[in-house]
Order: C-alpha cells, then structure tokens, then sequence
C-alpha cells in the first residue's frame, strides 16, 4: 500500500516511522493493531456493554 506523504494521515506516517526504527534497531516485528478502521455507528451496534 504505497501512498504519497501528502495522502497519509499523520499518525500513520509516525507509526510506520517508530515500527521502522524498532525492527532495523531490535529485530522485532510490531503487529498492527487495527487491520481495518470501525466507524462510531458499526462499533457502537457491536458493544453490549451496559452502562449504568
């Protein structure tokens, strides 16, 4: 998934930068935490939780 800087969020971008670092310095490999984004409305359907 190659995209221009300008086409990256922010946050993106520091991450892939730190997960860079950390596997080129240590050896370790850092699992994405999200494969893919879950908007407000579909998570909020999902959660069961109750709130008191």
């Amino acid at each position: 998934m190659q995209r221009s800087y300008n086409q990256m969020d922010n946050n993106e971008v520091v991450t892939e930068e730190v997960a860079a670092v950390v596997e080129n310095n240590t050896g370790i490999e850092i699992e994405p935490l999200f494969e893919e984004q879950v908007d407000f409305d579909t998570f909020s359907k999902s959660d069961f939780r109750v709130v008191r």
